[in-house]
């Protein structure tokens, strides 16, 4: 748990305070401070869905990168590219570059929650990946494009 601040009601601020506030009604308030814990871990496990991606300010990461297959040399190479231009531009990434089969890689991604995920594959050695993001499905796109698609979904 974690020490935090709130305003609470105006009878419990000692009356020499001078200081006051505007409420939502238009009345005249003053202002107090109430010192107390508050679980923060709790608070912010109730936030989280049950199922799905994480709303963007709980994902540890905003971006996975999987590569399918470790032996493909341009997926490879794609991730190492997209991940860098991802980084460059102030984006909490992650690369799974593990030597495990696709289907552990996309299973985790699902399990931790990440809001987009681009899968390096086959497709890369055309110049493409699948790029999965947060209610919008699944589409594939050029590597060129991926990042500034990524920038604008985080931003949205």
């Amino acid at each position: 748990s974690r020490v935090v601040t709130a305003v609470v009601p105006e009878e419990i601020l000692p009356e020499e305070s001078e200081a006051s506030f505007q409420a939502a009604d238009g009345s005249k308030k003053r202002p107090a401070l109430w010192s107390g814990r508050v679980d923060m871990d709790a608070a912010c496990v109730a936030l989280v869905p049950q199922e799905g991606p994480l709303p963007l300010p709980f994902a540890p990461f905003k971006v996975s990168v999987v590569v399918a297959s470790m032996k493909n040399g341009d997926a490879v190479a794609a991730a190492e590219k997209i991940t860098g231009k991802l980084e460059k531009a102030d984006v909490d990434v992650l690369c799974d570059e593990r030597d495990e089969r696709a289907g552990v890689k996309f299973s985790d991604a699902e399990l931790i929650g990440f809001p987009a995920v681009v899968v390096c594959g086959r497709d890369a050695s055309e110049g493409k990946v699948e790029l999965r993001l947060s209610g919008k499905g699944i589409e594939l796109v050029t590597i060129d494009e991926v990042c500034s698609r990524i920038i604008e979904f985080l931003s949205a």
